[in-house]
């Protein structure tokens, strides 16, 4: 299985969505480091190996494009996530993979394993 012992981070600041997002991955054998904060999200971008992320368009500290553009410009796959109505047809414009939340377990499974497959940088 391609996604067994990969490293997802998810940047989720709702703990139940948290919860959730963190089981659909180790469902499919993933590790999850998982940050309820940007502050948190950068500290495990930086101190460990980030094979995906899933991060939240907007936190309690505010949107996350800043984060985002890094992990981009670190070639690390990203799937952006947004339950919010005024910003889910901005971000299924904007090239970035994307779900709207609430979204299906199989959604997330085949757009982890379609980026994995990717080479970076494509």
């Amino acid at each position: 299985m391609m996604t067994k012992g990969k490293q997802a981070l998810v940047l989720e600041d709702d703990p139940e969505v948290l919860d959730v997002m963190s089981s659909m991955l180790e469902d499919i054998g993933m590790i999850v480091l998982r940050a309820p904060t940007i502050a948190r999200a950068r500290e495990h971008a930086s101190t460990g190996r980030v094979d995906i992320a899933l991060v939240d368009a907007r936190v309690a500290e505010g949107r996350t494009d800043l984060f985002c553009d890094g992990l981009r410009a670190a070639n690390v796959p990203l799937i952006v996530t947004s339950g919010h109505p005024l910003l889910i047809p901005e971000l299924a414009a904007s090239g970035w993979p994307f779900l709207a939340k609430p979204f299906r377990v199989v959604q997330l499974h085949d757009m982890v394993r379609t980026l994995l497959l990717t080479p970076p940088g494509t």
